[in-house]
């Protein structure tokens, strides 16, 4: 372990025990740098994890004489438990390594943690609003830097590595960002939007005609993504949400936004060709000319279900990997293979223990499906728990829904959730996640205080 990597783990310690609030701010913006931090500095990861130990002690230090309430828990968090028990449990029985096993538990546990040390913490409507004073700003930031890497074909503000990275031509053309992915930045991007449009009254800081220009650079970000998945999600989301509220200002104001933002990204595709930036030496005129070519992006969406693409996915793509895991299935119905053992976080670092077994010839993938890797991994038991831990979420939630107005937030995540699931391997998402848990934090802590409601 270097000197570094200590430093940065003392660090994120210390201001998570001294300054909680600062803490959980920290490694929630933290986590939306951690990529590019990551390829300069690799040891500021540990930054994170020194975050939720200091978070965890302050807990301890600041419940000692009631430690009985740090162990009250919702039905939520019991099932979420016992999820995590079975799919360790079946990991073991599968003969994945213990430290494998902590490689994903880490990964599930990230978020709840968050949220177990927020709830503990007493945050007002004051703190909130200047976390959302930070989070704009920094988001702002994000979109310059997106446009700037569009417009340069990823040549400019980029790691090495990254700016080097061999893309196919459908993903030439979307911006990557800070967060190197251009599916997580576009739920970034849509979460910050979401936020800044739901809870403008607590920005008056900002002038109003900032915050609307702000909306409208978030969401051409989130476009120039291309991300089908979480176009799917958030369309869900709107319908359900304008079926739910009627606020047919709230749907005006969509579609001006959004009119608004498809002529800003057409304006940035078209200044992208225009511009015509070098591109990297080993790069030839045909190159650059496809590239230019795929910035007629609609066709990444028109394409989405096409024969070929599907065709291509049943092969080695999403649908490959949803057959294959229902073949293991059918061989571990009860309590699956365990953790670390298909498509999830642990499996990118240690691969798997049965991949050789079921002919998956490439062991480096996500399963870019949550709900193939339950399956997979916990069998029918761990997918019962699951069921219970996101059913009885969703109605802590909606149970309190008028007594904070946090609730349109919640109501937008867990319509992605539900549906993001199908796309990605949504709960191992820590940028998401991170937000929900904080937001869901909020959402107890002034559900218990009627001052806030």
């Amino acid at each position: 372990m270097s000197i570094l990597t200590i430093i940065f783990a003392i660090a994120g310690l210390a201001l998570a025990f001294f300054k909680p609030k600062w803490g959980i701010f920290s490694i929630i913006i933290f986590y939306t740098i951690r990529p590019f931090v990551s390829e300069f500095v690799p040891e500021a990861k540990v930054f994170s994890d020194g975050i939720l130990l200091g978070g965890l002690l302050y807990v301890l230090v600041a419940y000692r004489k009631k430690l009985k309430e740090l162990f009250k828990f919702h039905l939520f968090e019991y099932a979420f438990f016992t999820f995590l028990l079975i799919g360790s449990v079946s990991a073991l029985i599968t003969g994945v390594s213990p430290v494998a096993i902590i490689f994903q538990l880490r990964a599930f546990l990230l978020g709840y943690l968050v949220y177990f040390i927020a709830k503990r913490i007493d945050f007002t409507r004051q703190d909130f609003k200047t976390f959302l004073v930070i989070l704009f700003w920094w988001a702002i930031v994000f979109t310059i830097h997106g446009f700037i890497e569009k417009m340069s074909l990823r040549q400019l503000l980029l790691p090495e590595n990254w700016r080097l990275m061999e893309l196919s031509e459908t993903n030439k053309i979307r911006i990557y960002g800070i967060l190197g992915n251009p599916n997580v930045l576009g739920l970034f991007m849509m979460i910050v939007f979401f936020l800044t449009y739901f809870y403008r009254e607590y920005l008056k800081n900002i002038p109003a005609k900032m915050l609307w220009v702000g909306l409208v650079l978030f969401e051409t970000t989130f476009i120039l993504t291309f991300s089908r998945g979480a176009t799917i999600g958030i369309v869900l989301f709107l319908i359900l949400y304008i079926a739910y509220k009627r606020d047919f200002s709230f749907v005006k104001h969509m579609l001006i936004l959004t009119a608004a933002s498809l002529i800003l990204s057409f304006t940035v595709v078209q200044a992208t060709e225009i511009i015509d930036y070098p591109v990297n030496e080993e790069a030839n005129e045909n190159d650059k000319a496809r590239i230019k070519k795929q910035n007629e992006a609609v066709s990444r969406f028109k394409d989405a279900f096409s024969s070929e693409n599907v065709n291509m996915s049943s092969q080695d793509g999403r649908v490959f990997y949803i057959f294959k895991g229902f073949e293991i299935f059918k061989e571990h119905p009860i309590i699956g293979t365990g953790f670390a053992t298909y498509g999830d976080s642990a499996t990118q670092t240690f691969s798997s223990p049965i991949y050789k077994q079921y002919g998956i010839e490439n062991s480096i993938f996500y399963s870019d499906n949550q709900y193939i890797q339950i399956i997979v991994g916990t069998g029918a038991l761990g997918v019962i728990t699951f069921a219970v831990f996101l059913l009885s979420l969703t109605y802590f939630v909606w149970k309190r829904r008028k007594e904070t107005p946090l609730f349109p937030l919640l109501f937008f995540f867990l319509a992605g959730f539900y549906v993001h699931g199908f796309y990605y391997n949504i709960w191992e998402n820590y940028v998401y996640v991170l937000f929900f848990y904080f937001i869901l934090a909020l959402h107890e802590i002034w559900a218990k205080d009627k001052q806030y409601s």
